[in-house]
């Protein structure tokens, strides 16, 4: 048995636990018993728990042993000024042979725990959680409140809670978003919503965190660290952030006291990583954002998609106190129906209207041809993304003004929604860019693209090494669908992740040819921008680029920008 990582950190509700803790990644050598060494894992970190008093503050652990293919994931709880400690614990407990012998250990780890005991920070957390304030806390700052009321001390230098008055802090409207595909362009609309409202509005996407829609700082801001900074600041009234994969595994989740949770959809993208074998796996993962919803508030989740679908018909997959709000397209899903009849909460296309409904109280929001981001119905997947938006702007208590507002003004732009279906004019070609990167979003952009007429077609392809060969194979699948006249194969340098350069360009290549495409339809790129000046120097008049973006979406604007290209 090896450790695949040392132990991490569990700062919040996360996909293991639903409290703060400690985890490891190990991986079993052949003919090993998972049960066995779990038993002597147990056995360690609990003798090593109680010499360290655990117990007599009155925590109790929780253990958890999650199997996966390529091995499995181990955790405990741990309190909250004891999570180093703990990981220390994890670490010792699957390989105590570095530590020396038990004693060695035992002397270590106390003096660490002793390091890192924070009555102070405990204390201030049980007031918050008695008062019902928002606690945020990371390594060097606590806050309690949200926004304008947010307080913060220096982790040496807490208050004690006798001096605080709750009243003096407030919550503000909040909400997760989450999915394999869409997320960003949910955050943002909702933002939008909110902003229509005439609220200051926090936003963190992969894109970067920022208010108001103008970003603070740029970089992929999805873990807890970016919705603290939104939570904390004191101009932000309400607060959108969008939940990646990464952040939910690694490290779980800041904020427990969100009014709207929206899971647009799961499935097959990071296959492989981090425990995440099945696309039911990948759900229960972003189903991680339900924890961190108040009691009262809401899971919007997508009806049309199957796994959705599935797992959530077992209600314990969501926290109690916490309702489901359904969406979905024509042909109407079982799950709306039920969900109809139940008296809950949907929104649906119907007609060419988006529609909101509870019970027998329908609403008609807005025709699908007045909202942007659709392209007059063309883009389905926007249209989900529409509905879910909705949902959760009804749940944050926006006026249904705002939310037509908001429909309305939200486009495909660089400006709006950067990197998400923009199009460009060129010279009488049309040029589609989208960050497109596993098969679901390929197949909406053929989708969307097929509805634009063209004398030829090129498409841009890539692929980061971590993903598997038949998900390489799926995406091709996905993108031969365009019937396109030639194909830009692009090496993507950044993203290599344990293969060689040229690995996943030839994996393209041969699935293309196996498609029926011919060798002199296809060309490799040494990287983005190459297969950028390659694609621009093909197109003519009448033609259609889908250029598919993954490193640098600024500079291969701004390439376009300088070729002559407009914003449609």
């Amino acid at each position: 048995m090896r450790t695949l990582d040392g132990g991490r950190r569990l700062t919040g509700p996360n996909f293991l636990l639903p409290c703060e803790g400690a985890a490891v990644e190990v991986v079993f050598d052949a003919g090993e018993m998972p049960s066995k060494a779990k038993a002597a894992w147990v056995r360690r970190a609990a003798a090593m728990i109680r010499a360290l008093a655990w117990e007599e503050r009155g925590f109790a652990v929780q253990w958890r042993l999650r199997r996966h293919r390529g091995g499995a994931s181990w955790a405990f709880s741990a309190p909250i000024d004891q999570l180093l400690v703990a990981t220390d614990i994890a670490e010792y407990a699957v390989d105590p042979r570095p530590w020396g012998g038990w004693r060695q250990a035992r002397q270590r780890l106390r003096e660490r725990s002793q390091q890192e005991a924070n009555p102070k920070l405990l204390r201030l957390r049980d007031w918050a959680r008695q008062h019902g304030v928002a606690f945020l806390w990371d390594s060097d700052v606590v806050s309690l409140g949200l926004g304008a009321s947010c307080l913060c001390w220096a982790m040496a230098d807490l208050p004690d809670p006798e001096e605080l008055e709750p009243e003096r802090f407030d919550r503000i409207p909040s909400a997760y978003v989450t999915g394999t595909n869409g997320k960003t362009t949910t955050a943002r609309l909702l933002s939008k919503m909110a902003r229509c409202a005439g609220l200051h509005v926090g936003t963190t996407t992969t894109d970067g965190w920022g208010i108001d829609g103008a970003t603070i700082e740029g970089g992929d801001w999805t873990g807890p660290g970016a919705a603290r900074k939104v939570l904390r600041d004191p101009r932000v009234e309400l607060a959108v952030l969008e939940a990646a994969r990464g952040g939910l595994l690694r490290r779980g989740l800041a904020h427990t006291m969100a009014d709207v949770a929206i899971v647009t959809n799961a499935s097959d993208d990071h296959l492989g990583e981090w425990g995440i074998d099945t696309v039911e796996d990948m759900l229960h993962a972003k189903l991680v954002v339900a924890q961190g919803v108040r009691p009262g508030g809401v899971l919007v989740a997508n009806a049309g998609n199957p796994v959705s679908a599935q797992v959530l018909r077992d209600r314990s997959a969501v926290p109690a106190g916490v309702e489901v709000a359904w969406f979905g397209l024509a042909p109407f899903p079982d799950t709306l129906q039920q969900a109809l009849d139940n008296q809950g909460e949907v929104a649906f296309e119907r007609a060419g209207k988006l529609v909101w409904q509870r019970g027998s109280h329908m609403i008609q929001v807005l025709a699908v041809a007045e909202v942007p981001i659709c392209f007059g119905g063309a883009a389905l997947h926007n249209i989900e993304n529409a509905l879910c938006a909705i949902l959760g702007a009804r749940n944050l208590g926006l006026s249904w003004e705002a939310i037509r507002d908001g429909l309305r003004s939200f486009a495909s732009t660089p400006k709006d929604n950067p990197g998400r279906a923009n199009v460009f004019s060129l010279g009488g070609a049309k040029i589609v860019v989208d960050f497109a990167h596993n098969p679901d979003g390929v197949r909406h952009m053929v989708a969307l693209a097929q509805t634009i007429p063209a004398a030829r077609r090129l498409i841009t392809l890539g692929q980061a090494g971590d993903r598997s060969d038949q998900a390489i194979a799926d995406l091709i699948d996905a993108a031969v669908a365009l019937r396109a006249d030639h194909y830009v194969l692009k090496e993507s340098l950044h993203y290599l992740r344990g293969r060689e350069l040229g690995d996943v360009t030839a994996h393209m290549r041969e699935r293309l040819l196996q498609r029926g495409v011919l060798e002199n339809q296809i060309s490799v790129a040494m990287d983005e921008t190459a297969a950028l000046d390659h694609a621009l120097a093909w197109l003519r008049p009448g033609d259609l680029l889908v250029l598919l973006i993954h490193d640098d979406f600024a500079a291969a604007a701004q390439r376009l920008q300088a070729a002559g290209a407009l914003a449609v």
